[in-house]
């Protein structure tokens, strides 16, 4: 999915998300799950943030708790970053 090749199509491709973009953005999923896939799998690239709102996902079940405090704890801390904002 980091590599874009799954063929997911991006959310914002999904006419219907911008007619309240501001408001859509809370549910940018539901508006890729309307639209057919690009490719099949491996068999292409394309740019899609759908593929990152779906690891995100992956990461708060897998983890238990939210992405954001893993990256930071593991990633960030250790790095000594400390004005990163999510």
């Amino acid at each position: 999915m980091v590599q874009h090749r799954p063929g997911i199509p991006h959310y914002k491709d999904n006419p219907s998300y911008w007619l309240d973009e501001q408001g859509n953005c809370q549910n940018a999923l539901d508006f890729a799950l309307d639209l057919s896939a690009s490719f099949d799998p491996d068999e292409g690239y394309e740019y899609s943030n759908t593929n990152y709102l779906l690891l995100r996902r992956i990461m708060d079940y897998v983890l238990g708790y939210s992405h954001n405090d893993y990256i930071k704890e593991k990633i960030l801390e250790p790095l000594k970053r400390k004005n990163i904002f999510f």
